[in-house]
């Protein structure tokens, strides 16, 4: 038996990073955001005795924002900082015509079996650093939360 297979991948993609940055005397200050967006997806054929097709889409969003605050008071300092995190991917598998007809349709052949998973995700933390300095020693403290 003879068997042909051509596989495709296919990429777009967009990414951009902004950021602020002031350093200055009284303060130390950075912001930066950063977006991804992917536009994924794979193709499959396979020819034997019968033709078999697939097709997975995998796109992906990601936006993450940082900022991070430095202020010295007298000899201590005070940071202030956040990060948020967002992520989407809703991906697609698709068979035609239906793979596993015998488990997934009580034996009978069917168009197409398709598989949908789609993952969302928020983080986010932040936290306020206080660091106090005597002579030799240097105390931090850090209430947050994840």
């Amino acid at each position: 038996m003879k068997e042909s297979t051509v596989n495709n991948y296919f990429n777009t993609s967009l990414s951009k990073n902004f950021t602020l940055t002031q350093n200055v005397a009284k303060k130390y200050l950075k912001e930066q955001f950063k977006f991804s967006r992917f536009w994924d997806y794979e193709t499959g054929f396979i020819q034997n005795p019968d033709k078999q097709q697939q097709r997975a889409e995998t796109p992906y969003v990601s936006a993450v924002n940082t900022f991070d605050l430095l202020l010295p008071v007298g000899s201590h300092f005070i940071r202030v900082y956040s990060l948020l995190n967002f992520n989407n991917s809703p991906q697609k598998l698709s068979f035609w015509p239906g793979v596993f007809s015998d488990r997934l349709n009580e034996g009978q052949t069917y168009k197409e079996a398709e598989q949908e998973y789609h993952m969302k995700e928020y983080s986010g933390q932040l936290f306020l650093r206080f660091t106090l300095t005597r002579k030799f020693w240097s105390f931090d403290t850090e209430p947050g939360f994840n």
